[in-house]
């Protein structure tokens, strides 16, 4: 696979998300690479927009950043961070996490919503960011119990 979209090669194919086929790629200028999930629903793309759009200039180790979406031929494109770790759904399969690592590790959740919801350069009668799909699929955890909120 080497197909080019815009900046950003596609390399390998993963496991496909909720939103459409994800692709690890290499965007120009990087020397991470980056995961890039083709938007199937075209009904999706505004929301992403504009959670983009609201999170830009948010900088904060706990959450993870959508880098951009982008328009290509076929469609559109939502590139991504790639994250060091695995979710927390398959840290709970693989059996009990001692207390004081889980309740270090949803303190650190609980600072990248807060973070999310009193933003800085906001309007102040604009609401805070809410993620509306908080679930161990979308908090990942990297090597020394650091966490990311997706």
């Amino acid at each position: 696979m080497s197909e080019v979209l815009g900046t950003i090669q596609l390399i390998a194919a993963l496991r496909p998300g909720p939103l459409g086929p994800r692709r690890l790629a290499r965007a120009v200028g990087r020397t991470r690479p980056v995961i890039v999930t083709l938007l199937r629903d075209r009904s999706v793309v505004g929301a992403i927009e504009d959670r983009c759009e609201r999170l830009d200039g948010l900088r904060h180790p706990a959450l993870g950043r959508v880098r951009a979406v982008i328009r290509y031929q076929g469609g559109l494109a939502m590139v991504e961070d790639t994250l060091d770790g695995v979710p927390f759904s398959m840290l709970i399969e693989q059996g009990p996490i001692p207390s004081s690592v889980a309740v270090a590790m949803i303190r650190r959740v609980f600072r990248a919503l807060h973070i999310g919801w009193n933003r800085t350069g906001r309007e102040p009668a604009e609401p805070g960011l809410i993620h509306g799909d908080l679930n161990p699929d979308h908090v990942w955890v990297e090597p020394g119990a650091k966490v990311k909120v997706l």
